[in-house]
């Protein structure tokens, strides 16, 4: 690779270094992405089926944040001519009635629509529950389902139509920041000058910026898929997507690109190294976390507990609030870091391009977006 200059060098073809990459070259920027696989590769963060969209945050700031996103969601579809957002509606449940109401205070001040029930409503509204008389429910309509697996050839094929140069298999070694102000991408083959540069690398982010590596951790998520008894049940219409918002925070989705219900602990797993693990889990009857899900299932949607048919690993970027990282690196404001992790990005990709070109830009983050500096999801002192 000859050493070239580019406005902005994106690391990673992800759904942040995507976003990113289509959102700068709509600002009018020259953009390069390096990925060091491939787009949709199963190693990371961006791929498989399906994710959830949601509103039903406890903070306002997500839930503003996640109105906005759907807007774009929307605004991608007119521009590609493909469906990227499929409305479910999605139940929050809770065993306690605060579970409940701290997420129903944030949709409230944001003006989001939503539907409070007891476990009494739920079951008859969706005769597929199991649910003790003491649950508590809230039934969001603008619930959905995203996929990677379609999104991401999507956003490729926008930001190549506006120039955007995409090169895969190119291997990352490092960010030379000795001159902050000339940012250099190290890659195997060889030096690129860049004016910024975009970190969108997920797993991979603790590589290129290590003042801050001992703040990430990357950890191993398990998403099983369980036939369900009567498929009939559970397939889009007849089923929400759900979240069970005590303890583990297990969730799921009706039947959607699959022949089974999907289901997952929502961070509850190991930490690992990214370059050692693999999307597919063997022994998975052996696993802890399958039996509990099992457990779940048999005990509040008991047609749903059939038979294993797969369990697939994704990997989350933690930080230590769970909240996003998306700030200008600690040597360099040229560069900037994109980490919308802690396993409840990927339903904002459409709007990270634009947090990450305002943040590439200059402009001061809003109140809302202030939970994504460093100082606020890192736990730094200011």
């Amino acid at each position: 690779m000859a050493p070239a200059r580019f406005d902005v060098v994106v690391i990673g073809a992800g759904a942040a270094g995507l976003s990113s990459a289509l959102e700068l070259a709509r600002r009018g920027m020259s953009v390069l992405v390096l990925e060091q696989f491939e787009i949709g590769h199963t190693r990371g963060s961006s791929h498989g089926p399906s994710r959830i969209f949601r509103l039903t945050y406890d903070h306002p700031a997500y839930v503003r944040l996640a109105r906005r996103a759907l807007a774009r969601w929307r605004e991608l579809e007119d521009e590609s001519g493909e469906q990227l957002y499929w409305p479910t509606g999605i139940l929050s449940l809770s065993a306690t009635e605060q579970g409940i109401s701290k997420l129903a205070d944030a949709m409230e001040q944001t003006g989001a629509p939503f539907e409070r029930l007891s476990a009494r409503e739920v079951m008859r509204r969706w005769p597929q529950w199991r649910l003790p008389d003491g649950w508590h429910g809230l039934y969001s309509p603008d619930g959905g389902v995203v996929s990677p697996d379609v999104t991401l050839p999507v956003l490729a094929r926008l930001a190549r139509r506006r120039g955007v140069v995409i090169r895969e298999r190119v291997h990352v070694e490092d960010v030379d920041l000795t001159e902050p102000a000339r940012p250099v991408v190290v890659t195997t083959r060889g030096r690129i000058l860049a004016g910024h540069v975009v970190i969108g690398a997920g797993a991979w982010t603790r590589r290129f910026v290590e003042p801050w590596s001992a703040h990430l951790r990357v950890q191993e998520n398990l998403t099983v898929f369980f036939r369900p008894r009567l498929p009939d049940m559970f397939g889009m219409g007849a089923f929400p997507l759900f979240i069970q918002e005590d303890s583990d925070l297990t969730y799921g989705f009706p039947l959607f690109g699959e022949e089974g219900i999907k289901v997952a602990l929502h961070a509850r797993g190991p930490l690992v190294d990214p370059d050692l693990t693999s999307s597919h889990v063997g022994s998975v009857g052996d696993d802890e976390r399958v039996a509990r899900l099992r457990s779940w299932l048999r005990t509040y949607l008991p047609e749903a507990a059939g038979e294993v048919m797969s369990a697939r690993a994704c990997l989350y970027t933690l930080t230590p609030s769970e909240d996003f990282l998306v700030d200008t690196h600690p040597l360099s404001d040229r560069t900037v870091v994109a980490s919308p992790c802690s396993g409840h990005g990927f339903k904002f990709t459409p709007v990270i391009g634009e947090l990450v070109a305002n943040r590439l830009q200059g402009r001061e983050p809003d109140g809302d977006e202030a939970l994504f500096l460093s100082r606020s999801a890192l736990g730094l002192t200011p």
